[in-house]
């Protein structure tokens, strides 16, 4: 200290001795020497260590102060666990956790993010839970009671932040985040530890277009609600891309989307002629996991009305997105037909978004639905002869073969010579002419039956593909044919095909795909007649086979057999002759003479009594002795 005090510089630099926290020795020092370096450089020098000393002093002291921080955050973070849902793919590198022991995962480091997201992931799915501690150091504190103070029953999630990053200076956005819930201090997401699921935070991704961000998740957790706190940070890198390649679309067994262009067999959905069921179902699945909004179909015909079911049919919000992953999503297409015709039907498929102004793809499918009857594609008909060991298909995919079509018959008021009719105008002539030559042919059928042959047999085949919607024949078949020339009867044992499922495996042959049907002939005269069956294919068009018997006259044919006169005349004759047999027999075996006399004289009469001369009253017959020599035989005769 001078000893002059006002010697003192006015311009005394003192902020170097506040705001610090350091020892009161070394405060004073740099003070003093501070106001007593005015005028000596030695005292200039040692103010310099002194400052250097009192740096080195607050620099330790903030290390301690975040040290101490870190200890405190890091006693807290070592409870909480994170992890990824299991049913979801897994990120590109994982080794272990997201987070656990109160420190990342290896590449999850929020300095040095290496973890990759891909890109089929549009959503990922974490599981937050209370670390349970079960080395043998926590089994043994617990037995003396001091484990239970150290591991906490709950933990609150009160803050949750997610921020994306990208290297691109351009402008344009590439990746857009968010969480599904955001916990507060007010409502903070709670993890009890004896809770038997884990909480679960989801991420969302909306990609606008191709590229890669780096993802940065934080989050605030703490022991009781309001209280001291830790922050968690955890970053990896999400890779985007855009489109539809990871969506797969079933109808039934076959894939309709994408469309696999080298197969043989085209889908039934895709058929050009249109789709005959009622209601389409179809399943979506991913390979990875997808957020689209609810589907939408149309159709710019009004023949139909068009309606979608699913499992998000009730979510209230079109604008609410459901999650396609590797479990199938069944949904349902309902058709309502105003008229005959067929119809275009779009079904459109939309990513989910998280922000109004991003506009993502769209997929478009398009197929046809048939109003009105039509003809079940999966039946053919084959006509059996067992005399000739012949096989004619009559019918291939529904439709009856050239030469087995129905015979066009003359309309009403048409001419032999087969111009139009007078009494209609030719429009309408033609029209109907038109739709007749559709569903008939003037030309001669291809099989004819021998006049030997007494019956065909009808042979139904359903191909494998269609008994998933096997045809069920209702009304019962019917049967046309010339009476005139003979008769046809139509036996018939058709039962219900058997349905298979979509895991089952159908072979195509046997009796759950065949059926058969007998046409038996009885000729009545010389002729040929047209034999047709019409089958009733329920809800869909009749199919009409035709073919011709031909017959030959019946041969009249002298029969052996004895008409019922004669048999009665015989049948009286051996009768008669049957007697006159026993009646001889009676008498040649008869020993009494007056006895065989009576027969053939007929019975005698004496007296008015109207006794009988030869009757014997054998109350008065006694037994005669015949013969009396001693020592001989008696013979006694009654």
């Amino acid at each position: 200290i001078p000893s002059n005090p006002h010697a003192f510089s006015p311009q005394l630099n003192m902020v170097s001795c506040s705001g610090r926290v350091l020892p009161l020795a070394l405060t004073l020092c740099a003070c003093s020497f501070r106001a007593l370096g005015t005028d000596s450089s030695s005292a200039e020098s040692s103010v310099r260590r002194l400052d250097e000393v009192v740096n080195a002093t607050a620099a330790a002291s903030d290390q301690v102060a975040q040290a101490k921080e870190a200890r405190e955050d890091a006693r807290l973070a070592k409870w909480l666990e994170v992890k990824v849902d299991a049913s979801l793919p897994d990120f590109s590198r994982t080794s272990g956790g997201l987070f656990s022991d109160g420190m990342p995962g290896r590449g999850f480091e929020c300095s040095a993010a290496s973890v990759v997201e891909p890109s089929s992931i549009s959503y990922r799915k974490l599981e937050l839970s209370v670390h349970s501690d079960g080395d043998v150091t926590g089994v043994l504190a617990g037995l003396w009671g001091t484990a239970a103070d150290d591991n906490p029953s709950t933990l609150f999630v009160t803050e949750a932040k997610i921020s994306v990053t990208t290297a691109s200076s351009d402008g344009m956005p590439l990746l857009t985040t968010a969480l599904d819930v955001y916990p507060s201090l007010e409502e903070p997401l709670e993890i009890a530890a004896d809770q038997a699921l884990p909480e679960v935070l989801t991420v969302l991704y909306d990609c606008w277009r191709e590229g890669s961000a780096t993802v940065e998740l934080r989050l605030k957790v703490s022991t009781e609600a309001g209280g001291d706190f830790a922050e968690v940070c955890l970053a990896w890198q999400k890779v985007c891309a855009v489109g539809f390649d990871d969506l797969e679309v079933f109808h039934g067994e076959s894939q309709v989307f994408p469309v696999d262009n080298a197969a043989e067999d085209q889908p039934a959905l895709l058929d050009p002629e249109g789709v005959l069921e009622s209601v389409t179902k179809l399943q979506l699945q991913s390979h990875g996991a997808m957020r689209l909004k609810p589907p939408t179909v149309s159709s710019d015909q009004n023949i139909l009305k068009i309606d979608v079911r699913g499992p998000f049919f009730l979510m209230g919000d079109l604008d609410d997105a459901f999650e396609v992953n590797a479990d199938p999503v069944e949904f349902s297409v309902l058709y309502t037909c105003q008229s005959d015709g067929v119809a275009d039907v779009t079904l459109t498929f939309e990513l989910a978004a998280l922000s109004d102004a991003h506009r993502p793809e769209a997929m478009h499918m398009h197929w046809k639905k048939r109003c009105g009857a039509t003809a079940y594609k999966y039946l053919n008909v084959f006509l059996r002869s067992e005399m000739n060991n012949t096989r004619e298909q009559a019918v291939a995919d529904g439709v009856s073969r050239l030469g087995f079509t129905r015979p066009c018959t003359k309309s009403k008021g048409q001419i032999k010579d087969g111009s139009l009719p007078r009494t209609t105008t030719p429009s309408v002539a033609l029209a109907s002419a038109d739709s007749a030559g559709a569903s008939c042919s003037s030309g001669a059928l291809k099989m004819e039956v021998h006049p030997k042959d007494p019956k065909t047999s009808v042979e139904l085949k359903v191909d494998p593909a269609g008994l998933h919607s096997p045809p069920s024949f209702q009304p019962h078949p019917d049967l046309s044919y010339d009476r005139r020339i003979l008769k046809a009867t139509l036996v018939s044992s058709l039962t219900p095909f058997a349905s298979t499922s979509k895991s089952s495996k159908t072979s195509g042959s046997g009796h759950r795909s065949t059926q058969y049907l007998v046409v038996r002939y009885s000729c009545h005269k010389a002729g040929v007649s047209t034999i047709m069956v019409t089958l009733h294919v329920l809800a869909h068009k009749p199919i009409d086979i035709a073919w011709t018997k031909r017959c030959l006259e019946p041969k009249v044919r002298v029969g052996k057999a004895l008409t019922a006169p004669q048999a009665m005349m015989f049948a009286l004759l051996v009768c008669g002759l049957i007697g006159v047999v026993v009646c001889m027999v009676c008498l040649l075996c008869s020993s009494d003479a007056k006895e065989k006399a009576s027969l053939f004289k007929g019975p005698e009469t004496s007296g008015g009594r109207g006794r009988r001369r030869d009757d014997v009253e054998f109350s008065k017959l006694q037994p005669e002795k015949v013969g009396a020599g001693q020592g001989e035989e008696v013979t006694y005769h009654a």
